[in-house]
């Protein structure tokens, strides 16, 4: 059994281009001095014209959104003869805010088998609903798991996962990651990881890249003792985001208008590279048989932003 409560905030900034039609305005004034059979004159005239042209400006816009949900379900398991573990779970979530009185029944299936002794794997099927704070969309996604443990030291991991959303777009995400122990009295492990999410279709609801990549050096310290267990770990590296090619578009065309009328258009939206650094921390805690008190948060330092996460509980096993 489980239940939780949680928030998510949104807060989007647009710069907004727009073309306006305005009037240029030139005066000239002329000053004459004349003279006529003996006679000197003196004028003066003002001529003022109006020239129609076209600028282009901008103007941002922010906009802030934040849900509540509260949620409750169960998980149950059982474990075939041949020591392969079929689980299911089952959670409904209420949501209150800009995603106003709405509610979704979610559920996965997983199923954990081991074709080798050194080898895990998992498939996974889950309906559920994307982190966003302006809509209700939920997804159903199929996953593929594996660890191997090729050494008692070296572990590589591996996950894929293939989401199709309500509003009709589609997510993949792959994960490869390599961790060596190499101070087993400490519980120190180095390790590499390399990660890559794309999304078909933009959208200002939730998190949409086009194609982005992050590599990381991975440091992390785990304890494990009964019915106890955490580890905490730093990650640097490098991230890559690549521009849709809609947006490069739009971009290098209002950079022609720029250029020509002598005005500064604004960050390409093909990002490149840029460095990348983390923390994050997990622990287990299980007290009277049949609870378990968990927690996970991290943080990562990338460009000009930081991205947060922050999930813990309280469950209970029958």
């Amino acid at each position: 059994m489980r239940g939780g409560y949680g928030a998510i905030n949104q807060e989007f900034t647009s710069n907004v281009w727009k073309s306006v039609e305005t009037f240029k305005v030139t005066t000239t004034r002329e000053h004459r001095i004349t003279t006529t059979d003996g006679v000197t004159s003196e004028t003066d005239a003002e001529v003022t014209t109006y020239e129609p042209q076209t600028i282009s400006t901008n103007y941002v816009v922010k906009s802030k959104y934040k849900s509540k949900e509260t949620d409750y379900g169960g998980r149950a398991g059982y474990r075939f003869r041949d020591g392969s573990i079929f689980s299911a779970e089952f959670l409904r979530r209420d949501f209150t805010g800009n995603i106003s009185n709405e509610s979704a029944n979610t559920f996965a299936g997983e199923y954990q088998w081991k074709p080798v002794l050194t080898l895990d794997m998992a498939a996974r099927y889950q309906y559920d609903v994307i982190p966003s704070a302006k809509k209700l969309i939920t997804y159903n996604s199929a996953a593929m798991l594996g660890a191997w443990r090729l050494r008692d030291w070296w572990d590589l991991l591996g996950h894929g996962q293939y989401s199709y959303l309500s509003d009709d777009n589609s997510i993949m995400r792959l994960n490869v990651n390599s961790y060596w122990l190499v101070a087993e009295r400490a519980g120190f492990y180095l390790g590499l990881e390399g990660s890559f999410i794309t999304a078909d279709k933009d959208s200002s609801d939730y998190w949409t890249p086009y194609w982005e990549q992050r590599y990381y050096v991975v440091g992390r310290l785990k304890r494990s003792y009964p019915r106890f267990y955490a580890s905490v770990e730093v990650r640097v590296g490098r991230i890559y985001d690549h521009a849709r090619q809609a947006d490069m578009d739009a971009y290098n065309q209002r950079k022609v208008v720029a250029d020509a009328e002598g005005w500064y258009p604004g960050d390409s939206p093909e990002l490149g590279w840029d460095s990348l650094i983390g923390f994050a921390a997990t622990f287990r805690k299980q007290f009277f048989n049949h609870w378990e008190l968990f927690g996970e948060a991290s943080v990562n330092a990338v460009r000009d932003y930081t991205e947060y996460f922050l999930q813990g509980g309280l469950t209970y096993t029958l």
